[in-house]
C-alpha cells in the first residue's frame, strides 16, 4: 500500500510540473521565430517518441511506475536505444514548450520536471528488479 501510494505521489508531482511548464508566466525574453519552430519541431519528435514507446509497452502501459504483471520487460522499438523513452518524451516535449515560453518560470520547472523523472526511473527500477 505505502508503494502505490509513493508511486501516486510521483505521478501526481509530474503532472503538477507538467502543468507549471504549461501555464508559468512568460515574457522574460523575446522568443526568436527559429525558437518558435525549433519548438515546435521537438514537441512533434517527443510526441511522436511517445506514441511508438506506448505502442511497443501496449498492455503494460500504466501511470504509475510500477509493473502491472500484465507483460515481460520491454527490450524491442525504442525500449531498444532509449532506457526510459515516455518519459525521455515528457522531459523532450516540455523542454520544447519550455523554450517557446520565454519564461525561467516555465524553464524552472521543466528542469524540476527532469530531476524529479530522473528519481522516478530509479524508483522504479528499483521495483523491476525480481525479489
Amino acid at each position: 500500500m505505502r508503494t502505490r501510494r509513493i508511486a501516486w505521489l510521483f505521478v501526481i508531482t509530474q503532472m503538477a510540473l507538467i502543468a507549471a511548464v504549461v501555464v508559468a508566466p512568460g515574457n522574460h525574453w523575446d522568443v526568436s521565430r527559429a525558437s518558435r519552430y525549433a519548438s515546435w519541431v521537438i514537441v512533434g519528435m517527443a510526441a511522436a517518441l511517445g506514441l511508438w514507446a506506448a505502442r511497443w509497452l501496449g498492455r503494460g502501459l500504466t501511470p504509475l511506475p510500477l509493473p502491472n504483471g500484465k507483460v515481460d520487460l520491454v527490450t524491442g522499438g525504442p525500449y531498444r536505444w532509449v532506457r526510459h523513452p515516455m518519459y525521455t518524451a515528457v522531459m523532450l516535449g516540455m523542454a520544447g514548450i519550455a523554450l517557446r515560453s520565454g519564461s525561467w518560470w516555465s524553464c524552472a520547472a521543466a528542469a524540476s520536471l527532469v530531476a524529479l523523472l530522473a528519481a522516478k526511473a530509479r524508483w522504479e527500477e528499483h521495483h523491476l528488479v525480481p525479489t
